[in-house]
């Protein structure tokens, strides 16, 4: 039937509600209660297919009581016209298509439907057969618009008076919500499952998309924006293009979202306005969208949901309810991920300080042992020498002041440090002359930077106004930023200026040093960490001068920043500090302040000095025997007391870093190498390995100063390969005593060295000379095994070394081949064919070549030879290898090859002429094509039957009796009488003959013999005996159609009679009797290659 699909019902089908009077039967019928019996009281049935209810069969009116009284859904079509009655419970599923879907048609009412619902009910009204299925998609017009929905639906056959099926009951449920909301509610389990194991916020909103995305009928697409500094960004999204997602990231907000940040849900109307997606079960356009806040911690609005509503579902309380679980459980989702975001970050920064603060303990210990170390030495050696004077103490006495000092700065910035960290340090501001302040500080470092090769320049211009700061934190300040540019730079200048922007003095201190990676800017600042593998005058620090600078700065209202183009080329620091208002300020700090500066300042400058390099003394000429120990430390002070403490001893050469000390080590090849671990460049890890990778200093022992102490310091120098590791503070004595220890342990290893390597060379003399004789046994049996010719033959032409083979070839044992000379061995004839090849292989040349051997004494051979030059250490020439090979048989063979081509060329010339000639003569004349090419291919496979009987005979022969049999074969054997002596004919005369039998039997097939059911024909042949014997062969026809001579020959009769007769010298005679024909062939056997086999 035609598909319709109105969705208003046509006037014309409208039915009347106004009933004719005098039809009780309809009262009565539809008497009681309720919309349908009211209506179906009051409708005119009788316009109606059905007509007047009192027309109606019993059956049809008993199945509408029943159908009224059921409370539920019930339909009933009747007759061809499927024409509904329905009860109330079923009017309320099909929405605005009642009530004027009571007595129409069904297929009209539920045409969106009928598609699936039609083969069903006409099945059942043909088959009688009831059916049900449960949750039936149908598509509905009922509210509007095309609607999603889901039905339980059975139908049964419904008979009229007479039994016969006229119409149909259905019983119906909708399950659309149980349908609709089970697959929501996978969609809510799903989302809380990936809420519970989000990690990060942006796999977090990746997985909310893909398991929404996964709900294409509820949600046909979906963006999630979350709030980030510069406003909303999508973080995932499915079923939207790049340029939509840029529109709801505008801050002109075209599709209003950011109603939504207030925290409440709401309906975007007209989406379609702003993009086109099709979606929902039937793809209708997608007008509507639902915006929902994706609230975080204490209800924030941490970003926004926007969801797609379904077309093909009404926005009802439950799908607004669906809606607002979906918004919580992807609030709870980004909730977790940036909590557990939040727990790895503290994580990650809690073992990131507890890294820093192992590094600053053990840098501090570093700091700490080096001074202790050089203050307690010399004391010691003070107190340990008889009553002298100060003055012959006083170097030692400076050293201890010295570093006493530098233990004092560190203590107080440790102090520093850690009141500032517990906020109990406070600036006291003070009106301070900044300009002199900075220049007085400053000039303190202007010696050691001049005496390192480097330009310093200090701009210091008076400021219109005194700054109020606190004077002792700016002198830190000051005094920490130019010690640490003078420590990063090794060429090029340092810079201090000070100048004035508004309401604020900048001081910045610039460098051409060692500069900063971009990656590390913003870590100059972070406590406790240093800058790995950057190039400074000293690897001492604790991590903490810098952070302490910008803690000190900030107490101040201050700022400080650092810069950097990259490394290698400088770096900058700029301090902005706050001035005072005009007229707040005091007169500048006096004279006696300014000398406590300095004083504060030696710490700093004497610190910086020892940084310099200084130059070892040449080595003393009077004790050239004393051991040579290289001795690598950035610290000058230490450098100094230990070359001090060995000079006595020992020849002492110093080195201010590993990279200087691998380079002296290598030049000089020191006895021993004393090292600190912590140094710039290279530290001492990087030394030792750089030695024990070198051959030529491996074995030099290495001893660490360190000031790790423990056991697990200890073990990770003897585990890298140090001999040994000693922990600062040290004494003189322990120092003497390793070092002691090493060198004789070294010279021991020494010792057991030489005599391991004189044992392993004898040893592998031995070894070479067993490998050697192995080697030559393992070479003669190899060679024995070979097919070839081996020898070595030196430039005497004697030979050294043959293979077994040897033996056989020229009938002599190995033995007696060995020792003697080529020439006496193969024949003066021989040697002859090859002396110019053994001079070119002695001259250096490999040569191949194949030559004919008159062997003197032995069988003459063809051979293959290969002469390979053997070259000595000094790539002279000593002789050459042979490899001889017999190829005779392989000469033989090919020459048997030739004489077989040359007698196949022959043959196939003889054939390719016989086959022109057939083709000459068989398309000759004015003979239909058709009956030249049966004639040309009949005489075609005649000889090809010769040529197979030839091959199976190697083309040796063939007996008269199979071409005979093998020519009539096609013919039918059964019709020949075949009889004759065993007769072997040569190939020629064979395939002669085998044509000249073919030409007869065709002959006879047409016009003879086998033209009639009755002909036969016999074949004999007989020899005649004496001096020149002769082959006979008789051809009769009997019992044929009688024939008479032709006025003209044919091919096949000249064959017969004259090609016979010229190719086998003998005759053929045919006669034209009226029995048949008779051809007679006459041969002497000699030319005819043949004999009697017969008589052998």
């Amino acid at each position: 039937m035609p598909n319709l699909v109105p969705t208003v019902l046509p006037e014309s089908l409208q039915l009347p509600l106004i009933d004719t009077p005098g039809e009780p039967s309809a009262q009565q019928l539809f008497t009681g209660s309720g919309e349908i019996r009211s209506i179906g009281r009051d409708l005119n049935w009788a316009q109606t297919p059905l007509g007047s209810v009192d027309s109606w069969p019993q059956s049809l009116r008993s199945t509408v009581r029943t159908l009224l009284s059921s409370q539920y859904p019930m339909v009933l079509t009747w007759g061809g016209e499927f024409t509904q009655i329905y009860n109330d419970a079923y009017s309320k599923l099909i929405g605005d298509r009642h009530p004027a879907g009571l007595g129409a048609d069904i297929r009209i009412t539920l045409a969106e439907a009928w598609g699936t619902l039609g083969p069903m009910i006409e099945r059942v009204m043909a088959t009688g057969d009831a059916n049900w299925t449960p949750a039936l998609p149908l598509e509905m017009h009922r509210s509007g618009y095309r609607e999603e929905a889901y039905f339980s639906v059975s139908h049964a056959p419904a008979e009229d008076d007479n039994g016969v099926i006229t119409g149909m009951l259905a019983v119906c449920s909708e399950v659309t919500e149980q349908i609709v909301g089970e697959r929501r509610l996978k969609l809510l389990r799903e989302l809380a499952a990936r809420a519970a194991s989000a990690v990060q916020t942006r796999q977090a909103a990746l997985d909310i998309m893909g398991a929404l995305a996964d709900d294409p009928l509820d949600i046909p697409y979906a963006a999630l924006l979350l709030r980030t500094a510069t406003g909303l960004e999508v973080a995932a999204s499915f079923g939207l293009a790049s340029d939509i997602l840029r529109q709801m990231e505008d801050e002109g907000d075209p599709w209003g979202i950011s109603v939504g940040l207030n925290g409440s849900s709401f309906v975007i109307d007209a989406a379609d306005t702003h993009v086109s997606v099709h979606g929902g079960t039937y793809l209708d356009p997608v007008v509507s969208a639902i915006c929902l806040p994706v609230l975080g911690e204490q209800n924030t609005v941490d970003g926004l949901l926007v969801c797609a509503i379904s077309p093909n579902r009404a926005l009802d309380e439950a799908y607004r309810s669906f809606f607002e679980l979906v918004g919580g459980q992807v609030s709870v989702a980004i909730r977790n991920a940036r909590a557990r975001e939040h727990e790895q970050r503290r994580a990650a920064e809690m073992a990131e300080l507890d890294r820093a603060k192992t590094a600053f303990f053990s840098n501090v210990s570093h700091e700490f042992r080096t001074p202790l170390t050089l203050i307690l030495g010399p004391l010691e050696e003070a107190l340990s020498d008889k009553p002298t004077s100060m003055t012959a103490h006083r170097d030692a006495l400076e050293l201890a002041h010295r570093n006493a000092l530098r233990m004092l700065r560190l203590v107080n910035t440790l102090l520093d440090f850690s009141r500032v960290e517990a906020s109990r340090m406070a600036a006291a501001p003070e009106p301070v002359d900044l300009a002199a302040l900075t220049v007085d500080l400053a000039s303190n470092f202007r010696a050691a930077i001049e005496k390192a090769g480097l330009n310093f320049r200090v701009k210091a211009r008076p400021l219109s106004r005194h700054a109020r700061v606190d004077r002792e934190m700016y002198e830190k300040i000051v005094l920490n930023l130019v010690s640490n540019a003078f420590k990063f730079t090794n060429e090029g200048s340092i810079e201090v200026r000070l100048s004035e922007t508004d309401n604020a003095a900048v001081l910045k201190v610039s460098d051409t040093g060692a500069g900063i990676a971009p990656h590390e800017l913003d870590n100059v600042f972070v406590r406790f960490h240093r800058i790995a593998g950057q190039k400074s005058r000293s690897h001492e620090g604790s991590g903490i001068g810098l952070a302490l600078v910008k803690q000190l700065v900030e107490l101040q209202g201050g700022s400080i920043v650092a810069e950097s183009a990259g490394e290698g080329r400088g770096a900058a620091f700029t301090v902005t500090l706050p001035l005072t208002q005009p007229g707040t300020g005091s007169a500048p700090v006096g004279t006696g302040e300014l000398e406590t500066t300095s004083v504060r300042a030696s710490a700093y400058v004497e610190e910086a000095l020892r940084w310099l390099p200084e130059e070892s003394p040449p080595l003393s000429e009077a004790a050239p025997k004393r051991p040579r120990i290289l001795l690598a430390d950035d610290n000058a002070d230490m450098r100094a007391y230990v070359r001090r403490l060995l000079t006595p001893h020992f020849n002492v050469t110093v080195a201010a870093d590993g990279a200087q000390a691998l380079a002296l080590a290598r030049e000089t090849r020191p006895d021993l190498v004393l090292s600190d671990i912590m140094m710039p460049h290279l530290d001492g890890f990087g030394l030792l390995r750089a030695l024990r990778d070198d051959p030529a200093t491996q074995t030099i022992p290495v001893i660490f100063l360190s000031a790790k102490a423990g056991e697990d310091a200890r073990i990770e120098s003897l585990e890298a390969g140090a001999d040994d590791h000693l922990v600062k503070p040290f004494s003189a004595l322990e120092l003497r005593a390793r070092i002691g220890g090493a060198l004789d342990l070294a010279e021991l290893r020494g010792e057991k060295a030489a005599r391991e390597r004189v044992s392993q060379a004898r040893e592998q003399t031995d070894l070479a000379q067993a490998a050697r004789w192995r080697s030559e046994q393992h070479l003669q049996a190899l060679t024995d095994a070979l097919p070839v010719l081996i020898s070595h033959v030196d430039r005497d032409l004697r030979y050294r070394f043959v293979n077994r083979a040897y033996e056989g070839w020229l009938g002599r044992p190995i033995d007696e081949i060995v020792g003697s000379r080529v020439e006496d061995m193969i024949g003066s004839e021989a040697f002859g064919h090859v002396q110019q090849h053994i001079d070119a292989a002695l001259a250096g040349t490999e040569i191949q070549f194949e030559t004919f051997m008159p062997y003197s004494g032995i069988r003459p051979r063809h051979i293959r030879v290969d002469y390979i030059p053997q070259r000595g250490p000094d790539a002279s020439i000593e002789g050459f290898y042979g490899l001889v090979q017999d190829i005779t048989e392989r000469k033989l063979a090919e020459r048997h090859r030739e004489l077989l081509v040359d007698e196949l060329n022959h043959r196939v010339k003889n054939t390719l002429a016989v086959v022109q000639s057939i083709a000459a003569q068989s398309f000759k004349g004015d003979r239909e094509p058709a009956e030249a090419r049966a004639a040309f291919e009949g005489r075609l496979l005649a000889l090809s039957d010769a040529h197979n009987l030839l091959t199976q005979e190697s083309w040796d022969y063939a007996m008269l009796a199979d071409v005979i049999v093998n020519a009539i074969r096609p013919f039918g054997e059964a019709r020949f009488d075949v009889a004759g002596p065993a007769i072997a004919l040569e190939p020629k005369a064979a395939v002669n003959i085998a044509l000249a039998l073919h030409e007869l039997c065709t002959n006879a097939a047409k016009y003879g013999a086998l033209s009639t059911a009755k002909g036969r024909v016999s074949a004999s042949w007989f020899l005649e005996e004496g001096p020149d014997p002769k082959l006979h062969l008789a051809w009769e026809e009997h019992d044929g159609p009688p024939v008479t001579a032709r006025s003209r020959q044919g091919f096949g009769s000249r064959l017969i009679e004259r090609g016979l007769a010229a190719e086998l010298g003998g005759t053929a005679g045919m006669s034209f009797a009226p029995a048949g024909l008779k051809c007679l062939i006459t041969a002497p056997l000699a030319n005819l290659g043949g004999r009697n086999v017969s008589r052998g």
